[in-house]
C-alpha cells in the first residue's frame, strides 16, 4: 500500500482500510481481528503524517482545512473500529467466563455472577 503525503490529499488506503476493518469486525473471530491489524497500522501512520503536516508553517488555509477534514474522517472511522473491537472483546470475555464456569460446575447467582458451589448438595427422595 502506498499513498502520498501531500497536504490535504485524501488517503484512500487509510479510509478504505478502516472501512474494511469495520466490515470484518461485524463477524469477529481471531483471523478477522488479525486481518484488521495492517489496516489499523496504515491508518495510524497516516494520522501521524497528517498531524506532522499540520505543524508545518506557511501552509495555506485551504491545505490546512483539507488535512483537518481527512484527520476527522480517519478518526471517525477509527472510533467505529474501536467500538467494534471493544464489543468483540466483551463478547469473548463473557464467552470465556461461561466456558470456564461450565468446566468447573459453576452456577449463576441471581445477580448474574458466576460462582463455584462451596458445599456438596444432597438430594433425598422418599416415597
Amino acid at each position: 500500500m502506498t499513498w502520498t503525503l501531500e497536504p490535504g490529499e485524501p488517503s484512500p488506503d487509510a479510509l478504505t482500510g478502516l472501512r474494511e476493518a469495520r466490515r470484518l469486525l461485524k463477524r469477529p473471530c481471531a483471523p478477522t481481528i488479525e486481518a484488521c491489524v495492517p489496516h489499523l497500522e496504515t491508518a495510524i501512520r497516516r494520522l501521524s503524517a497528517l498531524e506532522s503536516q499540520l505543524r508545518i508553517s506557511g501552509m495555506g488555509l485551504a491545505e490546512r482545512g483539507a488535512i483537518r477534514d481527512e484527520l476527522q474522517q480517519i478518526r471517525r472511522e477509527m472510533r467505529h473500529v474501536n467500538a467494534l473491537m471493544e464489543s468483540a472483546g466483551r463478547f469473548y470475555a463473557g464467552l470465556a467466563q461461561v466456558l470456564a464456569a461450565a468446566s468447573q460446575s459453576a452456577i449463576y447467582t441471581p445477580q448474574g455472577r458466576i460462582e463455584t458451589p462451596t458445599g456438596r448438595g444432597s438430594l433425598r427422595v422418599e416415597g
